[in-house]
């Protein structure tokens, strides 16, 4: 099980969406994980399309995971939670405390929006000012 999550987490899924025309790479990743993924015993795979609604022993892991690890850690969350994806995790929760993921994508805006700007001022380097141009620093050559 290891191994398939290794090498899932390798998928290269910019490079699989040049095979599939008209789709991105996260459209392509998430079809895989919600439809055709074989290994996804919820809601995966081409023989079972019907989705498996979340049972309360699911419902108390989710909950717990997202206590221990906060809004926006899915992959974390997901490996507490057998059987579904983080994208899968991502979805109920949002549907279930749809207040609390409105507030957490809001402050994920703010702090995508500040801190580029953040980053850029801290690590620019200060210029230096440069001496103002004296008459000497011109070369004036015989007139013609």
């Amino acid at each position: 099980v290891g191994d398939a999550k290794a090498l899932a987490k390798r998928i290269p899924w910019a490079q699989v969406s040049k095979l599939v025309p008209g789709r991105s790479g996260p459209q392509v990743r998430e079809r895989w994980v919600y439809i055709l993924k074989p290994a996804n015993e919820k809601g995966g795979g081409p023989v079972a399309r019907k989705r498996k609604l979340w049972t309360d022993a699911e419902q108390a892991l989710l909950e717990s995971a997202v206590a221990l690890h906060g809004y926006g850690k899915w992959t974390a969350i997901a490996e507490m939670v057998p059987g579904r994806s983080d994208a899968q995790c991502k979805k109920r929760w949002d549907i279930v405390h749809p207040v609390e993921a409105s507030e957490a994508f809001k402050r994920k805006r703010v702090v995508d929006a500040v801190i580029p700007h953040v980053r850029k001022d801290l690590w620019r380097r200060p210029k230096r000012k440069k001496p103002a141009l004296q008459l000497e620093d011109f070369e004036v050559g015989e007139e013609v």
